[in-house]
């Protein structure tokens, strides 16, 4: 048998576990029986979704069309664009948050 905790794209955490056929006396086909329904769980990120691969100057400029949206002030837009080179510096990532690639 292979379990592991998984974090679901509704943010809560489950116990996801897999059992391998009689004959799986060290557990590698319930392991890779587990990976696999991992694999599945995981929604396909459709187009404009945030992912795994997403960088996050394409991240800042979402955000910067969001304030336009909702009509923030000219300034504060300024100062997220003035910024947004930074941002971009390195493209770290785990740095906190939910780094899957789950919709919201």
């Amino acid at each position: 048998m292979a379990r592991c905790r998984y974090r679901d794209c509704d943010g809560v955490t489950r116990i996801v576990e897999r059992r391998g056929p009689v004959g799986d006396q060290y557990g590698k086909l319930a392991e890779d029986a587990l990976i696999e329904a991992l694999g599945a769980r995981r929604t396909p990120a459709a187009g404009g979704e945030v992912t795994l691969d997403t960088k996050l100057t394409v991240l800042v400029e979402r955000h910067i069309d969001r304030l336009e949206e909702d009509g923030r002030a000219a300034t504060t837009i300024d100062t997220y664009r003035g910024h947004r080179g930074q941002a971009g510096e390195g493209d770290r990532r785990g740095s906190g948050g939910r780094g899957d690639a789950c919709p919201d």
